[in-house]
């Protein structure tokens, strides 16, 4: 009975560090994707190789915990490091945001530099915060929620909480009055 037991726990911990180790790493290769530091085809192949890793690490991991104590806190250190490396991957990717006064002084088209311009003297004037004059920015150069959303890596809710902020100290209800604010403002 107890070593039925302890194969069911050797199982179900194998099984858990298996799925969570590839889920990890095809977050992992999601996130280089999107911000495009790495092709697909290497996505691809971490995502093929993590399915691997799970299998091998989970079946280590389930296997010492079933064994020996001493053997079970050296899996459990390995497994920990590796699920703490893929965590910090994911949790903290390193994305570019987009910058807002350097836009403007890297000599961009005329049309661009002048809604940065605008856009500047909004969050002046209104108190708009760094991440709201970005989003300002690319309201005003026509780019959608889903476009948003992907180039600053926020969630779908994070930018319509932004962009009612932003309507709400301009006092504005749509986009094209944004654009309308904007190209005004850039003109005084």
């Amino acid at each position: 009975s107890s070593g039925l037991w302890a194969g069911f726990v050797s199982n179900a911990i194998g099984d858990t560090l298996d799925s969570l180790i590839q889920v990890l790493v095809y977050l992992f290769a999601i996130t280089l994707a999107k911000q495009g530091k790495a092709p697909v085809a290497l996505g691809v192949g971490l995502l093929n190789g993590s399915v691997q890793l799970g299998v091998l690490f989970g079946n280590l991991a389930g296997s010492a915990c079933a064994g020996p104590a001493a053997a079970s806190s050296e899996a459990a250190f390995l497994s920990a490091l590796i699920c703490l490396v893929a965590l910090v991957g994911i949790a903290a990717p390193q994305r570019e945001p987009i910058e807002v006064r350097p836009m403007a002084a890297a000599g961009s088209d005329a049309l661009e530099h002048s809604l940065m311009v605008g856009c500047e003297v909004l969050q002046e004037r209104f108190g708009l915060s760094d991440r709201e004059t970005e989003i300002a920015f690319l309201l005003a150069r026509g780019y959608n929620r889903p476009y948003i959303r992907e180039k600053l890596f926020i969630s779908k809710n994070t930018v319509a909480t932004h962009i009612r902020h932003i309507y709400g100290k301009l006092d504005i209800h749509s986009k094209e009055e944004l654009i309308d604010l904007v190209t005004e403002a850039a003109r005084k």
